[in-house]
């Protein structure tokens, strides 16, 4: 499989076309095209999320269980190593391992898409503890620990079950995930059970990560260009929020005094 391919399917996925992506896959399996295990599994996720998307979750599930457990030797890139010489680990692409856990939900199973993330995030933190070696890969694997827990949490969350909630923020906080999704969950979850103080503390945290985190993307935008006076603003204004009111008069002055023409 080529990669011009697998961007055909990534552009088709953000257009939306979901039929064309069928047809895609359709097309693909009848003329023999997949030559590879990842190819296949590939397709398969794209093929699955296409008809999830279309909700057609019956012929989603049937095509989920086409496929044996992902943890098997099939699925290992050791068993090809013809195909894939050097590679040891799971073929399977991440985005399987989630549509095989949110479908059921989708297709309203909560309780069987409930036990499913809860297998995706022990896999997903045992990835963490092998790569510890590894800052890129670690941060990818965080990254997907985040979006598999906040599935999980807004699963407990509209059954109500708010202790439960608390518990998975409180450990997930403990691993040094400070996301401002689940610091939102977290204020939500205070005012439910009447803690008005920590939901405003955490929304204030919220607010305070947001601008930080704008304030690192806007420095980027003027990197690229010191002369873009939006970016420069608003990285003021962020600051301000942050109630760094020196460093925002300072980025200001800054600049007028580099560009005394925009005065």
């Amino acid at each position: 499989m080529t990669s011009p391919q697998l961007a055909s399917l990534q552009d088709l996925a953000n257009r939306g076309s979901w039929h064309s992506i069928l047809d895609k896959v359709r097309r693909a399996r009848s003329h023999y095209l997949l030559n590879t295990p990842y190819d296949h599994l590939i397709y398969l996720a794209c093929n699955v999320l296409g008809l999830a998307k279309l909700r057609r979750f019956k012929d989603a599930i049937t095509e989920l269980d086409s496929v044996d457990d992902f943890d098997c030797h099939h699925y290992r890139y050791e068993t090809y190593s013809k195909i894939y010489p050097n590679r040891s680990g799971f073929v399977v692409p991440f985005s399987l391992r989630w549509l095989h856990a949110l479908i059921p939900i989708k297709s309203g199973n909560h309780q069987e898409g409930l036990d499913r993330f809860y297998m995706l995030l022990d896999f997903v933190r045992g990835k963490l503890k092998e790569k510890q070696d590894h800052d890129i890969l670690i941060k990818m694997w965080r990254k997907r620990e985040v979006f598999v827990m906040n599935l999980i949490i807004s699963e407990h969350l509209g059954n109500k079950e708010f202790g439960v909630c608390l518990d998975l923020i409180k450990d997930l906080f403990s691993r040094g995930n400070l996301d401002p999704v689940l610091l939102s969950k977290l204020g939500y979850i205070q005012m439910q059970i009447g803690d008005l103080e920590g939901a405003k503390r955490s929304f204030d945290k919220v607010e305070k990560l947001l601008n930080e985190r704008n304030v690192r993307e806007y420095e980027e935008c003027i990197e690229r260009d010191p002369m873009d006076v939006v970016a420069i603003n608003n990285k003021a204004l962020c600051l301000m929020y942050l109630r760094a009111l020196s460093d925002s008069i300072k980025v200001l002055r800054i600049r007028l005094s580099e560009y005394p023409l925009w005065l």
